[in-house]
């Protein structure tokens, strides 16, 4: 599949890429976002298992693009992977990764944006994406995805038309999955 970009531009005039350019994404981004305690079903791995996974996924990486100015950047949390400092280049806050065949299934997982750019329109946005690129799969049977948060549940629900297919318990308050799924139609019936 040919490289996709699209751009994104937040409400205080920030200007964002998402791309699914493989050679934009570093394994030292990967593996900072896998260390974050948002990302707690992850672990970092060795460059050349994030190489791998890389490879044999779909991974849109979203980027903060360079301004004119450095007064549209944000603080971030001492937890964030951004900086203070505007980049003269595109800087990586967030990645979401589609494993598939490129054919008839697609499960959506690892959904990060830097809580510095949270609140901006692209968790809505990538999302958006995601769904353009699963639309071209001629024999798409089903998208899915697992979540933990009952916020990104009805993201799902209403971006992507998702169902809920099944629930795990919570355990003293912790855990507790979502499954979530959508098959051809229902995806088609959702605009974005």
């Amino acid at each position: 599949m040919e490289p996709k970009e699209w751009h994104h531009t937040s409400p205080s005039g920030q200007t964002f890429l998402i791309s699914t350019s493989r050679s934009l994404l570093t394994p030292d981004f990967i593996n900072t976002v896998f260390a974050t305690k948002d990302m707690y079903w992850a672990t970092p791995f060795s460059v050349s298992t994030v190489n791998q996974m890389l490879d044999n996924s779909l991974t849109l990486g979203i980027y903060l693009l360079p301004t004119s100015t450095s007064s549209t950047t944000s603080p971030s949390p001492s937890d964030s992977p951004s900086s203070l400092t505007p980049p003269s280049s595109p800087q990586p806050i967030g990645l979401a990764r589609l494993i598939t065949d490129t054919v008839t299934y697609a499960y959506l997982t690892d959904v990060y944006i830097d809580p510095a750019y949270r609140g901006t329109g692209l968790g809505k946005r990538v999302v958006a994406c995601s769904k353009e690129l699963v639309e071209q799969m001629e024999g798409l049977r089903w998208m899915v995805l697992f979540t933990g948060s009952e916020e990104a549940e009805k993201l799902y629900k209403r971006e992507l038309g998702m169902q809920v297919l099944g629930k795990t318990e919570k355990k003293d308050g912790k855990g507790g999955l979502t499954v979530m799924g959508v098959k051809r139609e229902g995806l088609r019936g959702v605009d974005s």
